[in-house]
């Protein structure tokens, strides 16, 4: 029995039954390549390698950060390989035109920063880091000057792997930071964050994030009032999502309250589509606000998402019958006045440029422009300052209901497919409209290829509607970025003995100029060779058949990796059987006048060392064969009394005796 003590646990999210869990540095869990146990007291690493060939093991010693600078100028980094630092690569504070490009970043610990104005990282590889990838801030939010960063065309993949929560590929602050043409995938958590003001979250190919996590999103912040006019457009979503918590996991989520964003032109693909045989699949949502108000939704594509959107009201404030309330939390939390949340908003806007001339200029015409001109410090000072949360709860709450913003969130002109519940999730602070539904695939261009653009012939329905360029998203020449082509594997077969009790291994040829690490090796079981396979739950390259499989089929797939932690498509090998009788048979034996003849036979398909031990009046004989794989070979030996055939590696008896 393992018991938690759920004070450990932070928030409200403890262990509960059914939850999933795992146990982390254990011997007893070594069970597949690339997993380890650091014995900490004894000073060791115990590790499963791929296979047997030697690998080498790169131990840093170095806690320094690679690169230290601060207030420098005009300074172009390019084509550099930074890789295992027990630290951030790069720490670059209140500089100008500092330029990362073409670089690889891999096997870092930390995140990275960048901050200042008009710096930029393009073209670069980050890979495989413990904490985070890239924080970047600068300018002023109240002048909305400076800023203006550029995170362009590179790939994040895997940026959480010690710290699996909270540690974001790209973390955003400031004024006017820029994240285009990016691809950000592999992550069990959020992959972005941010606060500030007016952030630009473009032409992004995000997707295979929230991998192992609820009330979660890919792009997720919860940064306080005055953080608005975040748009986020023209991305692909795709494959986002897990089935942990629920499936509660979305692709973009402001919490508690947050100022929504302007979200159009973007596809959302297969967001937590696990949910089409789910006792409860309105609950996956792909757009979600948790008692945030003033975002738009128009534009968008969601195709396979269960729930497109929901806009909740915050939990806190219920009616009589038990239903929350429209954004009663909302407006009281903007004024400092709900007893749920100190007064940190109302000193937030206050200390913003919220009330100045320049924010209701800036903002005029926009979608946040209701949002600025929302609250007063006249109307505090004549209706709310003399009120006490607890105390006056009551007229507080029949204040807001005057004057707390009603379905200020929109969702506009989306083109929604193959949907399993309504687009907005039921009791929503949120108004739909004109959305478009297509009556089958063959309405988009090519469905089945994930290319979401609607075709000529429905676009005349709906003029308004702007079609995705799904070409534009992600980065481009994707191979030039990281030096390599992705990895393939052909010509996969099981090489081996096929009786319980023997192994097998797997065989391909990988396909890449970047060498081979860690691919991603499954065994697969079946009583048909067409059909029915089922994963075993064992990986690796060598495969023990257990006893019990005489009869059945079995194959593996790989998935190739490089070592710049690139995965190809999985290969499958050619189903085998696993044979009743042994992988070496005697065949034909005849003995006479102490002459024994016989024929041996191979069944694998790999060469088997054979040894022919014979006793007679002169001692004991002993023959070494070697059989080519399904191979045979005539044996004659003198024998007079005994004669034994054994398996030269682990002295395995094929027969013993005449």
């Amino acid at each position: 029995t393992f018991s938690v003590d759920a004070s450990l646990c932070s928030g409200r999210y403890v262990p509960t039954a059914g939850d999933e869990f795992y146990f982390f540095n254990l011997t007893e869990e070594i069970d597949m390549p690339g997993e380890c146990f650091v014995d900490r007291k004894n000073m060791k690493i115990y590790y499963y390698p791929a296979d047997d060939s030697t690998q080498s093991v790169v131990v840093p010693v170095s806690k320094n950060r690679i690169i230290t600078a601060d207030s420098v100028r005009n300074i172009r980094i390019e084509n550099i390989d930074f890789t295992y630092v027990r630290k951030s690569v790069f720490s670059v504070l209140s500089s100008e035109n500092v330029i990362f490009d073409g670089c690889r970043f891999m096997h870092f610990t930390a995140s990275n920063t960048l901050s200042g104005n008009s710096n930029a990282v393009k073209n670069c590889y980050f890979y495989d880091g413990g904490q985070g990838g890239i924080a970047v801030y600068g300018g002023d939010t109240k002048k909305f000057t400076g800023g203006k960063n550029v995170i362009e065309n590179n790939i994040f993949n895997s940026m959480d792997c010690l710290k699996q929560s909270y540690s974001p590929a790209v973390r955003l602050g400031g004024y006017n930071q820029i994240v285009r043409k990016n691809e950000i995938y592999n992550s069990y958590h959020q992959v972005m964050t941010m606060s500030g003001n007016d952030h630009i979250i473009e032409y992004n190919d995000i997707h295979d994030t929230t991998r192992w996590t609820g009330d979660m999103g890919a792009i997720y912040w919860l940064s306080g009032p005055s953080s608005i006019g975040h748009e986020i457009r023209y991305n692909y979503f795709h494959d986002n999502g897990s089935s942990y918590f629920g499936g509660w996991s979305q692709c973009i989520f402001w919490d508690d309250c947050e100022i929504g964003p302007h979200i159009y032109g973007n596809v959302f693909a297969r967001s937590n589509s696990a949910a089409e045989n789910d006792e409860n699949p309105g609950r996956r949502y792909t757009v979600k606000a948790n008692g945030g108000s003033f975002a738009v939704v128009e534009n968008n594509v969601f195709a396979d998402c269960p729930t497109p959107a929901q806009f909740q009201n915050n939990e806190k404030y219920k009616d009589g019958n038990g239903s929350r309330q429209q954004q009663i939390c909302f407006w009281l939390r903007m004024y400092g006045k709900s007893k749920y949340s100190n007064s940190a908003w109302w000193e937030d806007i206050n200390k913003s440029g919220y009330f100045s001339d320049k924010w209701k200029e800036h903002y005029r015409g926009t979608i946040w422009e209701d949002y600025v001109n929302m609250c007063s410090r006249e109307f505090y000072e004549e209706n709310l300052a003399s009120l006490d949360p607890e105390k006056d709860e009551n007229t507080l709450v029949e204040i807001a209901k005057k004057h707390a913003p009603k379905n200020a969130n929109k969702f506009y002109g989306n083109v929604v497919y193959n949907k399993y519940s309504s687009s907005l999730a039921g009791g929503s602070n949120g108004a739909e409209e004109n959305t478009y539904i297509p009556k089958s695939a063959d309405e988009f261009e090519d469905y089945e290829n994930d290319n979401f653009a609607l075709k000529a012939s429905v676009l005349s329905k709906i003029p308004e509607f702007q079609n995705p360029d799904m070409g534009k998203m992600g980065p481009d020449n994707k191979e030039k970025i990281l030096g390599s082509n992705t990895p393939a594997a052909a010509n996969a077969k099981i090489s081996g003995i096929l009786m319980c009790g023997e192994r097998v291994v797997s065989e391909y040829d990988y396909l890449s100029q970047i060498p081979e690490s860690m691919s991603l090796i499954k065994w697969y079981v079946s009583d048909n060779p067409d059909s029915g396979f089922e994963f075993s739950g064992l990986y690796g390259k060598e495969f023990y058949i257990p006893d019990g499989f005489e009869g059945k089929y079995i194959k593996f797939s790989v998935q190739p990796k490089s070592e710049l932690g690139i995965s190809g498509d999985e290969a499958f090998s050619k189903p085998m059987i696993v044979s009743k009788t042994y992988g070496v048979s005697v065949k034909n034996m005849t003995k006479s006048e102490g002459i024994c003849s016989f024929e041996l036979e191979n069944k694998g398909t790999v060469e088997i060392s054979v040894m022919v031990i014979s006793e007679g009046s002169g001692g004991f004989r002993l023959k070494r064969i070697t059989l080519p794989p399904l191979g045979s070979e005539n044996v004659t030996i003198n024998v007079d009394s005994k004669l034994y055939v054994f398996k030269s590696d682990n002295l395995a008896p094929i027969i013993a005796g005449l």
